[in-house]
């Protein structure tokens, strides 16, 4: 039987179909770090790929509702936003897309 996500293309919608087999998160220097390992079904010769994110804390002001008048007390709030210059990863299984991710976000950690 086929996983679902193998026949993305019966759908008109969907240009690609990516499926999230692992995740690790990691600490650097305090930071959190969360590496997602993705299946890419529109490539059968290197299907894995990888993407990398860091946890951010911002402050998201509130406002009333009423008013729409921003309240004093700003909301801390933590997102992860993606590593844009995190490179390109095709490796032929979710391992070696793993290990090849650890080595970019240490070498990364190493330069910056």
């Amino acid at each position: 039987m086929n996983a679902p996500l193998e026949s993305y293309r019966d759908y008109d919608s969907f240009s690609e179909a990516y499926e999230i087999v692992c995740t690790a998160l990691l600490v650097m220097d305090g930071e959190f770090y969360r590496i997602e390992v993705l299946r890419r079904y529109s490539s059968p010769n290197t299907p894995f790929t990888a993407h990398c994110w860091l946890q951010s804390k911002i402050s998201v002001p509130l406002s009333s509702p009423e008013t729409e008048e921003e309240l004093e007390i700003p909301q801390d709030i933590q997102v992860w936003t993606e590593v844009v210059n995190f490179p390109w990863i095709d490796a032929p299984t979710a391992d070696a897309a793993l290990t090849q991710a650890l080595g970019f976000l240490a070498d990364m950690r190493k330069k910056g």
